[in-house]
């Protein structure tokens, strides 16, 4: 099985050396065909933005005639122009008839009344476009005389106005009762059975036996079709070539994407293509009226896979959508990026990656064969001074880091050299370090231990009492008297509330020490916290005969950077201490002062105790210490209060030390940052 590892140092340094020179070669033919791919893509794109730039040119051409088409076919004068012979055809067939109608039954004497009704009724029954055309007639008054709405005949309608406040009807009386007797006007106005107006041209002329101004019109709207009709034919019938593709061709869409015309595919003439799809499950239909229509520019590309007309070839197509809003329709030209010559530019640079990667190839090998002959001489400088340094070695690993080895050149066996010497020294030192170490680990389990040693002997005690005081009232069955019991009770809770300080100071110890406790700083008044503090110790404090005194300025704002529960417990630890340690029945004081220094807030807490020797100074804020200062009134110390204190008012970047001399009390001083 081969082994790296148990080969001579000339194999290994063949095998590096053809391992890299591969690798190297691999690496440049990578990078090669990565350039000449990037290449590739850069003129791909290159050729598709100028042909995308030429078929924008196209369509901006087509839709500015279609647009201008439309609006010369729309104006006024040219659908007036367009539908004169028609309508005035229609009034004049109409008038004829009326007249000829009107001499019959004059000549029978029918009464005048009646004539006029069986013209009304003529004109109510005239129908043509398949019954949307119809007449109407008003007199010179402005009374509507026919109308296919009842609602509207005889009554006045010479003051109705269009939407754009036109009065229409006095001008078709107008017309009716000029010179000519005749004329086109528009306006906007329902047709049949529709709610809202559009807008229509009407051509009136004069009804001589009773002037009365009868006309006809159309609806600019029902012109549309044949004018749609004509724009897409003016549209399709426009073809160009681009690049190989010969005759590209335009193509509508409606909003529903039927094909109004295609000049490719005339087959889908009339059809729905809204589920078209190319190959890849692609709705470029619905892609396409969607850039058209929802697009803020109202236009862009889509991609999408498509056939050639004739032959059937399926391609890439890129295509060219306008949004026409006359029609809602979607405009459409592209081209096949096929035929972009795109193919031939990535034939020609896979030639020249296939040249470049062939030249690196015959260069590493050469340099291959140069590699081998120079390793031969390699390995004769190398072994000699590797074997010395072998050996030194070994001595190393054997523990005698003393050892040094000797080389005078400074090429790389000299750097292997000096930094074998260098690992000796720094194993001499880890090793040193390891031992000292190993000694913190012993004293801390010797603090392990004296943790567990005080919780113990300290719990031990006030368990005992509870439990033996308890077993007293149980045992008296009922006998004992009130003010027995309550005396128990009281020093059952005297035991527990010792039991509650251990147990709480232990845990804050550990929480400390474990970087447990989250300290959330802002500004707080340390005036307000001295206050409640200094009067929930009145009680304890009155019971020593002790007098609590407040030192501070009423009219200062005393506000501190800090977290406000460890304020409070970091205070609340001093007053105790000072009350606990002050001689009972003295009617000693204990003053608590207050004041603000250029950067902090001082709280001072100076009792008439017993004070603290030097010795006692020193050892103060350390954890589990017990001091020569005892409580004055029984009360119960677990020696870790002001290691507390100390480490609460570090988390808020504050100060706190003694000032004391024995026999004259002590002064504890606490500093917090101000406030910004």
């Amino acid at each position: 099985m081969f082994n790296f590892h148990n080969l001579s140092i000339f194999n290994k340094i063949i095998i590096i050396i053809g391992f890299v020179l591969s690798g190297y070669a691999v690496t440049q033919s990578l990078f090669v065909y990565l350039q000449v791919h990037e290449d590739f893509l850069t003129q791909k794109n290159n050729v598709i933005e100028t042909k995308k730039a030429e078929i924008t040119e196209k369509m901006n051409m087509v839709y500015e005639l279609a647009k201008q088409m439309y609006y010369e076919e729309t104006k006024i004068s040219t659908i007036e122009k367009n539908y004169r012979a028609k309508l005035k055809g229609v009034i004049d067939t109409a008038i004829s008839t009326l007249e000829l109608e009107y001499q019959k039954l004059k000549q029978q004497g029918v009464e005048d009344s009646i004539i006029q009704e069986q013209l009304k009724d003529y004109l109510r029954k005239v129908r043509y476009d398949e019954g949307n055309g119809y007449l109407f007639a008003n007199n010179t008054q402005g009374i509507s005389i026919s109308h296919p709405k009842p609602e509207l005949e005889n009554i006045s309608i010479l003051n109705l106005q269009d939407t754009n406040g036109k009065y229409f009807v006095q001008e078709l009386v107008d017309i009716a009762k000029s010179p000519e007797g005749e004329g086109f006007t528009n306006y906007f106005w329902k047709k049949l059975d529709h709610e809202k107006p559009q807008l229509k041209v009407s051509y009136v002329k004069n009804f001589k036996p009773y002037h009365w101004g009868i006309g006809t019109g159309m609806y600019v709207e029902d012109s549309l079709p044949d004018l749609q009709m004509k724009i897409a034919k003016l549209i399709t019938s426009y073809f160009y070539d681009m690049g190989k593709t010969k005759n590209n061709y335009f193509f509508i869409l409606t909003e529903k994407a039927v094909e109004v015309l295609n000049g490719g595919f005339p087959e889908l003439n009339g059809k729905s293509v809204w589920d078209l799809q190319d190959k890849e499950g692609h709705f470029f239909t619905r892609e396409m009226i969607k850039m058209a229509r929802d697009s803020k520019s109202k236009n862009g590309f889509v991609e999408y896979i498509w056939h050639r007309p004739m032959t059937y070839d399926k391609m890439t197509k890129i295509t060219r959508v306008q949004w026409f809003e006359p029609f809602r329709w979607t405009i459409a030209t592209g081209v096949y990026i096929e035929d972009l010559g795109i193919e031939e530019i990535y034939q020609e640079l896979q030639q020249k990656t296939y040249r470049i990667i062939k030249k690196i190839a015959l260069s590493g090998t050469a340099f291959l064969l140069i590699g081998i002959f120079m390793s031969m001489s390699l390995v004769r400088l190398l072994i000699n001074p590797l074997i010395s340094a072998k050996n030194a070695a070994e001595e190393i690993a054997k523990g005698n880091f003393s050892q040094e080895i000797t080389y005078e050149a400074k090429d790389e066996v000299g750097q292997l050299v000096t930094t074998l010497n260098i690992m000796a020294k720094q194993l001499k030192s880890s090793f040193d370090k390891l031992n000292q170490q190993n000694q913190e680990l012993i004293t801390l389990n010797q603090d392990k231990n004296e943790f567990l040693a005080i919780a113990a002997h300290d719990l031990k005690n006030p368990l005992s009492g509870i439990l033996g005081l308890s077993e007293n009232i149980v045992d008296s069955q009922g006998e004992m008297s009130s003010e027995d019991i309550l005396e128990y009770t009281q020093m059952i809770k005297d035991s527990a509330e010792r039991m509650f300080l251990l147990i709480t100071n232990l845990l804050d110890v550990n929480s400390l020490e474990s970087g447990k406790i989250t300290v959330h700083l802002k500004p707080v008044d340390i005036l307000d916290i001295l206050k409640k503090n200094l009067y929930s110790y009145q009680g304890r404090a009155k019971n020593k005969q002790l007098a609590l005194h407040l030192v501070a300025n009423e009219d200062n704002v005393y506000i501190a950077y800090a977290d406000k529960e460890l304020v409070h417990q970091i205070l609340d630890n001093l007053i105790s201490n000072a009350i606990k340690y002050s001689p009972a029945h003295s009617n000693k004081n204990i003053y608590v002062r207050i004041s603000e220094q250029s950067k902090t807030i001082r709280c001072e807490v100076e009792d008439e105790g017993q004070g603290l020797t030097p010795q006692d100074q020193k050892k103060l804020f350390s954890k589990f210490q017990r001091l020569s200062a005892k409580p004055t009134g029984g009360e119960h110390s677990t020696g870790l209060g002001l290691f507390i204190v100390k480490k609460l008012v570090e988390a808020q970047q504050g100060l706190v030390w003694c000032e004391s001399e024995v026999g004259k009390g002590a002064v504890f001083i606490v500093e917090f940052p101000q406030s910004k």
